[in-house]
């Protein structure tokens, strides 16, 4: 947990059906990327209804992190992260929560649990457009992650002259007991810190008490998004059975199925298009090269790069969609064979991984998924 003026740092989707996760992977199979994934991860979306919905989960979320710097007793106002006057100058800015702290500030707040190159920017323009929006007041940005590493340790985001002050808070770094503690910060503690709990004991206490306080479906689902990033999803899924919650899991591990595969796929894509420009950029050079003339090496250069560009993409979303099955089968619980592994891992038709994918939900074994 970060310490009072330690770190500053600046700013979700709604649930798929079934229809639309079946449409995500036949697009996934054909190459084309559908609308429905590429706004924003699945944490965020349900981190956002979460907070919109119950304001009050966030501000008990905050005061678990560094009860100095927000207390209770303090009013908090939501503001409305749709509104036109925050586009800067015209583009849509889909902010997790921002609320009116008190008189004299703003508190942007943003969950980030999955890694994306474009957060920092986003950040700066959310944070850049509240000074604009609220003159007299002091706005503060933080970020909770949901995963550890050198991004949590940032104090400032920089872009050309301009630099702003962040605060960083690492879920699981939080004992998962204190977040257990707080009736708005229960749907939280399945990623905190262990602290001599054991994973078992932890989803199993979250689920009694998400229970006992009659907890809203959002409170639910941000359980099994923190249970999943933070290595107890089983557990997770395990003690909501026992409460009676299957439909939400069942959906929400449809969901994690979409955000898994596209994760994979944008990896696969960006890895497949730099060695795509590598090779393609080689062997114009080499075709230029050895017929020694401008005009041969410019369209040695153009084919080269486009041969190698088709290349590297086809490779990139083969490796995507193995990697995504994979992930699919382990979460649905299903034991891995070196066989099995090696079969999915060495499949070369996208056409057969986009089936394989397809299955992946009804299936009821591994032996059902693989066949044909």
């Amino acid at each position: 947990m970060a310490a009072a003026g330690e770190q500053l740092v600046p700013p979700p989707r709604r649930a798929l059906g079934i229809q639309e996760i079946r449409t995500f992977f036949v697009k996934i199979s054909a190459g084309t990327r559908p609308a429905t994934v590429v706004a924003v991860a699945h944490s965020d979306r349900v981190f956002r209804a979460l907070a919109r919905a119950e304001p009050e989960i966030v501000r008990g979320l905050l005061h678990v992190l560094d009860p100095t710097e927000f207390p209770d007793e303090v009013p908090l106002v939501p503001e409305d992260v749709g509104d036109s006057r925050l586009d800067v100058p015209a583009a849509p800015v889909d902010a997790d929560f921002i609320a009116c702290l008190g008189a004299d500030q703003v508190e942007h707040v943003e969950l980030q649990g999955y890694r994306d190159k474009r957060f920092e920017d986003r950040v700066v323009r959310y944070h850049l457009a509240l000074v604009l929006r609220y003159p007299d007041r002091r706005v503060r940005t933080s970020a909770v992650w949901l995963f550890d590493g050198e991004h949590a340790k940032r104090t400032s985001f920089t872009r050309g002259d301009v630099t702003i002050r962040v605060r960083s808070f690492v879920l699981g770094s939080v004992p998962a007991d204190h977040l257990l503690g707080d009736p708005r910060t229960v749907c939280f503690a399945p990623g905190g810190a262990a602290a001599g709990l054991g994973s078992e004991e932890i989803c199993a206490r979250a689920a009694d008490a998400l229970r006992a306080n009659a907890a809203t479906e959002e409170q639910w689902r941000m359980a099994i998004v923190a249970a999943r990033i933070g290595g107890r999803y089983q557990e997770m899924v395990s003690a909501m059975r026992r409460t009676g919650m299957e439909t939400v899991v069942y959906e929400d591990f449809v969901n994690m199925a979409e955000d898994i595969a596209e994760e994979a796929r944008a990896a696969g894509l960006a890895a497949g298009l730099a060695e795509g420009k590598a090779k393609g950029l080689a062997a114009g050079l080499a075709e230029g090269k050895a017929e020694g003339k401008a005009e041969g090496k410019a369209e040695g250069k153009a084919e080269g790069r486009s041969a190698g560009l088709e290349e590297g993409e086809a490779r990139g979303k083969r490796e995507a969609m193995r990697e995504a099955l994979i992930d699919l089968v382990q979460e649905r619980g299903f034991a891995i064979d070196e066989a099995s592994a090696a079969l999915i891992r060495s499949e070369m038709s996208t056409e057969k991984l986009g089936r394989w994918l397809r299955r992946v939900v009804k299936a009821t074994s591994l032996a059902e998924l693989l066949a044909g």
